[in-house]
């Protein structure tokens, strides 16, 4: 039993370790390549129109990332506000669970 409490108190150790490592600093420089303000942009466009299931840039629909990070993103601007921070969570988030 101890042994399993133990584990389990490590890898919890372990997630937010490399959870710091991955969110310290998010929003302290402004979008780096163009590509990234443009993968900002379209979860912003669509908490703009309210529509999910579509993103898109100027009208123009975009199908280059998945729709699962795209939504959640899409959600990040209404919790945290319009920022870097915001923009790149979802991210870190997602990079920290893979590793």
């Amino acid at each position: 039993m101890n042994d399993t409490l133990s584990w389990r108190r490590d890898l919890l150790l372990l997630f937010v370790v490399i959870g710091l490592f991955f969110t310290i600093g998010l929003g302290a420089r402004p979008y780096l390549a163009p590509s990234e303000a443009r993968y900002i942009e379209l979860p912003r466009q669509m908490l703009a129109t309210g529509d999910f299931l579509t993103p898109r840039i100027d009208g123009v629909a975009v199908f280059r990332k998945a729709p699962f990070i795209l939504l959640a993103a899409g959600r990040c601007p209404w919790l945290f506000g319009m920022d870097e921070f915001s923009g790149r969570i979802v991210t870190a988030l997602l990079t920290t669970l893979t590793a």
